[in-house]
């Protein structure tokens, strides 16, 4: 059985310490929320040097409302996340967990944000990645 626990969890700490804390007290896995390529690089190899399993991207969701809107933000967006998953793979991290909105007063469903989650989950498997979503 594994036990993970949020890269993020505890402020205070290097993430060099973090990591070796987590080994001590038996975490087997975790993720985290930054995603760009350099952090996930370093991240990797932090866990791998102390046996922690790191395959999961929590991705950011910070203006994730946005992609429910016709605007050029929402697109941006899709660009974004693209560009995450790619980052993703580069990695070996095989898995991507999104929200579809943020807030109690997130947009409703509709055809543009049908659309555009479609096109980063399109890429998301064209390139090896799961996506999973929350909230």
């Amino acid at each position: 059985m594994e036990i993970g626990i949020n890269l993020n969890a505890i402020g205070g700490m290097t993430e060099e310490a973090y990591v070796k804390t987590m080994a001590e007290l038996g975490f087997t896995a975790t993720f985290c929320m930054s995603n760009t390529k350099e952090t996930l690089e370093r991240t990797g190899k932090l866990c791998a040097a102390e046996n922690i399993r790191f395959d999961t991207l929590h991705a950011p969701f910070n203006h994730i409302n946005d992609i429910w809107l016709d605007t050029s933000e929402g697109e941006k967006l899709v660009e974004r996340y693209c560009r995450d998953i790619d980052a993703c793979r580069e990695q070996g991290i095989d898995h991507v967990m999104m929200h579809l909105c943020s807030k109690s007063q997130a947009p409703g469903p509709n055809a543009i944000g049908l659309d555009r989650f479609r096109r980063i989950t399109d890429h998301a498997k064209n390139v090896g990645v799961k996506v999973s979503f929350e909230n």
